[in-house]
């Protein structure tokens, strides 16, 4: 048998700093280059290539953190769109982000598509307003619902524009963008979710089952309204309030499920509420994407609205939203220029709010 081979004693090599201006966040390789990063630094294990001549620290585990890899090594005139834009918008989309999920990347017209692996390439940048958020460019909120138009479902185009509403963009800047893309594709539907948004919806359930009231012929809800007792004190805010008949409609998630504290407020006040003479009347997603519990909720409303729901309002449920059948329910098209929207903006039912003191109907 042989001796044992002698250890050689030989240290590990340190590894070489990064320049401090490469530190902590995602890099572009040429700009690493000539800051006098060598190959070796550049392929070493605790890098990570995120996409073509880009390095980061570590492997990307969120939308921002996969955007600023790829905002490294692309053309500066670019910005992030459509899909991409809304999440890192914050804006409610029906499906989770994956980091599998192709990046939306748009540049002005005269520019080259953007052409890389995990990119969607668009053009037309000239025509939008871009933002800037944690240091990345961004397709402006307004203009990314207007492009989303190709893209989702009406009910989810609602969802979203609701959503800017809720952030204090006035109805009148949304019928501008709209004005706007005239002759483009997905206009008629962008006319007619312009016509559904409505100012305090506070999540995409809500608008989803505000829409499904109104398919189903219900009078249009004052959103998130106050709710008073007979001496003024405060007993809650509604989620849909049906003033003039004393109604309210409480959207309960799995929030209020798990929140022990929130579900004990959430009785107290229920209780509270039908004391002073308010129906209370709770609904889940099950209300909203089972055919049988949502006929049950539209007629137990009808019968409290002394309103006649339509006959046959059949929903089906397609990518997660809830969808009139168009062979039993027409959702009325309605944009600036149509006979119910004034000049400001506001529709009959809106108008019809602000006369009665919050009490919405549709026409």
């Amino acid at each position: 048998m042989g001796m044992p081979r002698a250890h050689s004693g030989a240290m590990p090599r340190k590894l070489r700093p990064l320049p401090d201006a490469l530190v902590g966040r995602p890099f572009n390789v040429a700009d690493a280059r000539r800051l006098g990063v060598t190959e070796g630094r550049l392929r070493h294990r605790s890098l990570v290539a995120v996409t073509r001549g880009s390095r980061s620290p570590r492997i990307a585990s969120s939308l921002v953190q996969t955007a600023r890899a790829l905002a490294v090594v692309v053309e500066p005139d670019s910005a992030f769109s459509h899909d991409t834009a809304a999440r890192l918008l914050g804006l409610p989309m029906a499906e989770p982000w994956v980091p599998s999920a192709p990046q939306d990347l748009m540049r002005p017209t005269d520019s080259a598509f953007v052409r890389r692996r995990g990119v969607r390439a668009h053009r037309g940048l000239e025509r939008r307003a871009v933002v800037t958020i944690a240091s990345l460019r961004i397709v402006s909120g307004v203009d990314t619902w207007c492009d989303l138009a190709t893209r989702v479902p009406l009910d989810e185009l609602v969802v979203i524009g609701d959503a800017l509403a809720a952030r204090g963009i006035p109805l009148s800047h949304l019928y501008a963008a709209v004005a706007r893309r005239r002759g483009q594709r997905g206009i008629r539907r962008l006319r007619e979710a312009s016509a559904l948004v409505r100012p305090g919806s506070r999540s995409r359930m809500e608008t989803l089952a505000r829409l499904a009231f109104g398919r189903a012929g219900l009078p249009e809800p004052a959103l998130n309204a106050d709710v008073h007792d007979e001496d003024g004190q405060w007993i809650l805010c509604a989620d849909f309030l049906w003033r003039a008949k004393r109604v309210i409609g409480e959207y309960q998630g799995d929030q209020h499920r798990s929140d022990r504290r929130r579900w004990r407020s959430d009785v107290t006040r229920r209780r509270l509420a039908e004391d002073n003479g308010w129906t209370y009347v709770e609904l889940t997603a099950r209300d909203l994407f089972d055919r049988a519990a949502h006929r049950q909720l539209i007629a137990r409303l009808g019968h409290l609205l002394c309103t006649a729901p339509h006959a046959r309002s059949a929903v089906t449920v397609a990518q997660g939203v809830v969808v009139a059948d168009s062979s039993t329910a027409k959702t009325r098209l309605l944009h600036p220029r149509a006979e119910g929207v004034r000049k400001d903006g506001a529709s009959r039912a809106e108008r019809h709010s602000e006369v009665s003191g919050g009490q919405a109907r549709s026409t």
